[in-house]
Order: C-alpha cells, then sequence, then structure tokens
C-alpha cells in the first residue's frame, strides 16, 4: 500500500518555497523563503490525559526586513476532523509557551 502522507511530507519538504509561493502568496511575501529551515519533529504531550501528538512539518522562517522568525505548521488532512482546529491551537500554544523559556 502506498503511504501517501509521506510521499506529501517529502514532496512540501522538497519544494516547501513553491508551495507557499503558489497557495500562499501573501506569507511568501513577509518571509525571505530563502531562510526556510524544517525543524525535528515536534512532539507535544497532553500531561493530564498521558496522549502524545506529533506535528508533520515544522518549519522556521525569517519575516522579511527584519531578524524576528516566524514558525509555520504544515499539518497534511485527507479528510475534515472536528479536533483538528482546537490540535493546531495547541501546537501553537506549547511552541510558543517552549520558546518563551529558551531565549
Amino acid at each position: 500500500m502506498i503511504n501517501h502522507d509521506r510521499i506529501f511530507k517529502e514532496f512540501l519538504r522538497a519544494f516547501c518555497a513553491e508551495f507557499i509561493e503558489l497557495f500562499l502568496p501573501l506569507l511568501a511575501a513577509f518571509i525571505d523563503l530563502r531562510s526556510l529551515r524544517f525543524l525535528d519533529k515536534e512532539i507535544f504531550t497532553k500531561i493530564i490525559e498521558g496522549e502524545r501528538y506529533e506535528a508533520d512539518l515544522v518549519v522556521l522562517a525569517v519575516v522579511r526586513g527584519g531578524h524576528r522568525e516566524i514558525v509555520i505548521l504544515i499539518e497534511p488532512q485527507n479528510k475534515p476532523a472536528p479536533v483538528f482546529p482546537r490540535r493546531m491551537f495547541n501546537y501553537v500554544s506549547e511552541l510558543h509557551l517552549r520558546d518563551r523559556t529558551h531565549p
């Protein structure tokens, strides 16, 4: 069986800048596409429930004309998931908290 999820992630890694230019032109104009850097898989844990989640692709990008960086989360979904917005919110919150504690 073909692992479409893995193939799509590899495609995004290889052509991330072009993907952003084509599908997210406003973001492409805001960041330096040459600065894209993939971070290691980020693991998120729900401490109380003990569940672990893994973000698919986490990309760091430098904002044009400055020294600030932004994090881009890429989570391909093949079907609607009611918990998806909440999961993305949790990922971003975890990254924000982690970043604030490590200057």
